[in-house]
């Protein structure tokens, strides 16, 4: 069995960090530069230093909750796209709601292009990096090891066993 070991842990977690600082960056060029939606001074649109931790917390929370970083071996690349979007649809909820209770002049357009472009980015890293995997299962991937107690032919098909075995 492949294990995902704390170097793609940590990688998977400081790209989705990345991912949704710059997702709330765009959004606020795309909020000022796009005339769609009510006007509204431009100090509005850009995120305070506040807004962005807790959109960093409530998006690395929600993406934990919904199972997102969860480990499982064998997982189909549709597991991982139906968790990534559970917790994609309950970040923005819950940041909707902290918006809500905490900074009611944010723009509510803002949080959809918030939306796609986390999403996007998102599923970018996460087709990247499910690219770079398969090509060197080593750089993410801690196997498991077995030792055979054991001599001579019933040792060889013992071991041999072991390496052809997906399960082990």
């Amino acid at each position: 069995m492949l294990r995902y070991n704390l170097r793609y842990q940590v990688i998977i977690q400081c790209a989705d960090a990345f991912v949704v600082l710059a997702a709330m960056g765009l959004s606020a060029l795309m909020r000022l530069n796009i005339d769609v939606g009510m006007v509204a001074p431009p100090s509005i649109f850009i995120p305070t230093p506040l807004l962005l931790l807790l959109a960093l917390l409530i998006w690395l929370f929600a993406y934990r909750v919904a199972g997102v970083y969860a480990v499982q071996p064998g997982d189909k690349m549709t597991q991982v796209l139906w968790h990534l979007f559970m917790g994609q649809l309950f970040a923005v909820l819950m940041l909707m709601g902290v918006l809500y209770l905490g900074f009611r002049d944010f723009s509510r357009l803002q949080v959809s292009y918030i939306f796609v472009l986390t999403t996007l980015g998102a599923l970018g890293v996460r087709l990247l990096l499910w690219t770079i995997r398969r090509r060197d299962r080593r750089l993410f991937n801690t196997p498991r090891t077995v030792l055979i107690v054991g001599a001579g032919g019933v040792a060889k098909r013992a071991a041999w066993a072991v390496a052809e075995s997906m399960e082990m």
